[in-house]
């Protein structure tokens, strides 16, 4: 029932939906009254300013700007992801705060589980050192107390996480103090001012438009797509990567923009040619459980227009690839929505994806992108300034964007787990690459080949699949990963012998590592071996004495050969 739940919400969030229903944010105010929760708080959300509509998920509550107020800085799932809301309301001084520290041997440096209760006028007020607040949040660990009207006595006690009691004098008012265990005394910390100033921005609702412009960053290889070329039935590819930018267009003579766009691609067919651009206009019409229009309606209207580029029918594979496409650029599933069209620059990457009618000019302007820069790149990819964190001269990782190809279209997963083997190990002979970028390229392959492994044996192919983990080997002869594969392939394989060999190799290398003496001791056993089998186990059991399943196997191997006593001891020991 739990994961069923889960994975329905998941679903939701997939399309696009709200976990929250869209709710709008709420704010209670603690109006100090007695009885029921609804005389107890009130409903500010409104007056407060934070009543936004977003998907949020988690709210921090830390002074900022060091004016002794609280301010909020709140997560959401959908954009924007973080909005800091700055308190400027007067402090007056009415406030104090600590920041605790513990020595490291009773009581944890963050002195997390610490309770700082502070004696004022009004009787004493108590506060926690938390880790963590609510769903993925962290608030500050300074312990804030608003004072409002009340005096302090100027003494403040802290009960450590280990149950120690220290007392500390001379708090005022106003100030911040660090509380260092077996001090004694506050030290006073000084407010430093923030060196960035912020001002407060215009909280605008973004408005619907018709289209969509999303200019990639990272650039994937395009996938293989095929067009069914009007009265035939067989499907040709559409070649990408020769040298010459390509524009697939996907739209249906049912579709009112679509009929405009390409009318205007028609007359602009001599400025579209004179940029090198290939051009191809696949139709969906008669595709769909319940086809409104059918193939005659889309080569009807083409031949009304006279089309003067290579157009056609798209077929079933081209789309099931280009919504792939699109979940593994977004992570989100859209319907296909007309008209679409997918630029591709000259090297065969999808560069430019377009959502409602395109524009010639707009079309022959941005094939000055494809040559741009990738930290210019970025900059067109958001529709915002700002400053970038990670260097822009880092690759996405076509292994990761093949893994979304790999249940449906393995052929296709593998032609791009290949072309990442192909880059990364040209960037590995570039003598100008930088280390860290190096580092990257090995990691990649080494991580296709893994991958390709894992395709091979879902097909069956345990002979390519255990070739594919061997070379994962050559990369990196200590990972784990690509081990475990290797023999699990070569145990289902029925190769036993080189399985032996592999294991002895290992166990050369790291002769304590009970897991290989374990993995021997099963090819023993499918052999028939007993007896090398039951010893592995022993020498298993040896280096992990305290392991109850390797006693377990250790017993029931040595009952296989009628040792019973032996057998007995490990079992009740297990």
């Amino acid at each position: 029932m739990y994961l069923d739940s889960l994975r329905a919400l998941h679903e939701r969030l997939d399309e696009g939906m709200s976990w929250s229903g869209g709710e709008r944010n709420c704010v209670f105010l603690n109006t100090g009254g007695e009885g029921a929760p609804e005389r107890r708080f009130a409903n500010v959300s409104a007056v407060s300013g934070l009543d936004f509509a977003d998907d949020a998920r988690g709210v921090a509550v830390f002074d900022w700007d060091h004016d002794g107020d609280l301010d909020l800085a709140l997560s959401n799932r959908t954009a924007p992801r973080v909005r800091l809301m700055r308190n400027s309301a007067p402090t007056n001084g009415s406030f104090v705060a600590f920041e605790l520290e513990g020595d490291g041997a009773g009581t944890n440096r963050d002195a997390i589980g610490a309770r700082v209760t502070l004696e004022t006028s009004r009787g004493d007020v108590m506060r926690t050192v938390r880790a963590g607040e609510g769903f993925l949040s962290q608030s500050s660990k300074w312990v804030h107390f608003g004072l409002g009207e009340s005096r302090l006595t100027g003494r403040v006690t802290v009960r450590g996480p280990g149950g120690d009691i220290e007392t500390f004098d001379g708090v005022e008012r106003g100030r911040r103090y660090r509380l260092v265990q077996g001090a004694r005394r506050a030290a006073i910390v000084e407010s430093s001012a923030r060196e960035l100033a912020l001002a407060a921005s215009a909280q605008e609702v973004q408005v619907a438009t018709t289209g969509e412009r999303v200019v990639l960053a990272d650039r994937q290889p395009a996938p293989a797509l095929t067009v069914r070329p009007f009265g035939r039935d067989d499907p040709v590819p559409i070649a990408t990567g020769a040298g010459r930018p390509v524009l697939i267009n996907f739209w249906a003579s049912w579709c009112a923009p679509c009929r405009s766009e390409l009318r205007g691609f028609a007359t602009d067919a001599g400025l579209i040619r004179a940029t090198r651009l290939d051009l191809v206009a696949l139709s969906i019409d008669g595709m769909g459980d319940d086809p409104s229009s059918t193939e005659a309606d889309g080569r009807k209207f083409m031949e009304q227009i006279e089309f003067p580029f290579r157009h056609g029918l798209a077929t079933a594979e081209t789309l099931d690839k280009l919504e792939i496409l699109q979940r593994s650029l977004f992570d989100r599933h859209f319907p296909l929505a007309l008209p679409l069209s997918i630029l591709i620059d000259r090297r065969g990457r999808v560069a430019v994806l377009y959502r409602g009618g395109l524009k010639s000019a707009d079309l022959i302007r941005d094939l000055e992108v494809l040559g741009a820069s990738r930290a210019d790149l970025r900059d067109l990819a958001v529709p915002f300034e700002g400053r970038w964190f990670s260097d822009p001269s880092q690759q996405a990782s076509i292994v990761q964007y093949a893994r979304w190809f790999e249940d449906r279209f393995p052929e296709e997963a593998i032609a791009l787990l290949r072309r990442a083997v192909e880059q990364s190990r040209a960037l590995l002979d570039d003598g100008s690459a930088q280390p860290y970028a190096r580092d990257r390229a090995r990691h990649e392959i080494l991580e296709a080949f893994k991958e390709l492994g894992t395709i091979e044996r879902k097909r069956g192919n345990q002979l390519a699949a255990a070739s594919h983990y061997r070379s994962a080997l050559q990369v990196e002869r200590g990972d784990g990963v690509a081990r475990a594969a290797l023999l699990s392939t070569l145990r289902d394989g029925g190769a036993y012998d080189e399985l032996v060999i592999q294991i002895e190799a290992w166990l050369e290398e790291e002769p304590s590592d009970a897991e290989l003496h374990v993995r021997l001791a099963g090819v023993f056993d499918r052999r028939g071996e007993l007896d090398a089998a039951a010893r592995e186990l022993g020498v298993a059991v040896g280096l992990e004495s305290g392991d109850a399943t390797l006693r377990y196997l250790l017993g029931r191997a040595l009952a296989r050969q009628r040792r019973m006593p032996e057998a007995i001891a490990q079992l009740e020991k297990a």
